[in-house]
């Protein structure tokens, strides 16, 4: 029986979100010498500009949710050279 409610185990989330998204992307990076190679660290970091989440329909009442894309990476690495230089 069908009452009319939608389960969470049924639902495509992608239809709340907006396929397209614009933004900025910044960092920063390092290499120390360390041994025969050197340890590589970075930083990056992504804001997206533009609200992501379409408006919901929640009981006849369109629900807009105010929410933007976010990342922050970290890397660590050692990095060894191969070849001549």
């Amino acid at each position: 029986m069908d009452d009319g409610t939608v389960r969470a185990d049924e639902t495509d989330v992608k239809e709340f979100y907006k396929p397209f998204d614009f933004g900025l992307a910044m960092g920063a990076g390092l290499d120390i010498k360390a041994g025969p190679g050197r340890v590589i660290l970075e930083y990056r970091f992504t804001l997206g500009f533009l609200d992501n989440m379409e408006p919901i329909d929640v009981l006849d009442e369109s629900i807009e949710i105010k929410s933007k894309n976010m990342a922050m990476s970290i890397l660590v690495g050692y990095g060894i050279d191969i070849g001549e230089k």
